[in-house]
């Protein structure tokens, strides 16, 4: 992957996994910090889909 990364588009990929209602309001080290437990939740998810 690439070192640099276009920012602005980052923030819009964010918003969009977490839902705009929950994050518009948020700044970016907000986002940042939500992310990571809407990756946790989506893997948990997938892995209770395949049991």
């Amino acid at each position: 992957m690439d070192a640099e990364i276009d920012i602005p588009k980052f923030v819009n990929c964010t918003r969009q996994l977490l839902s705009h209602e929950k994050t518009d309001n948020l700044n970016f080290t907000q986002l940042l910090d939500l992310l990571p437990s809407k990756i946790l939740d989506d893997i948990s998810l997938k892995c209770r889909d395949l049991n």
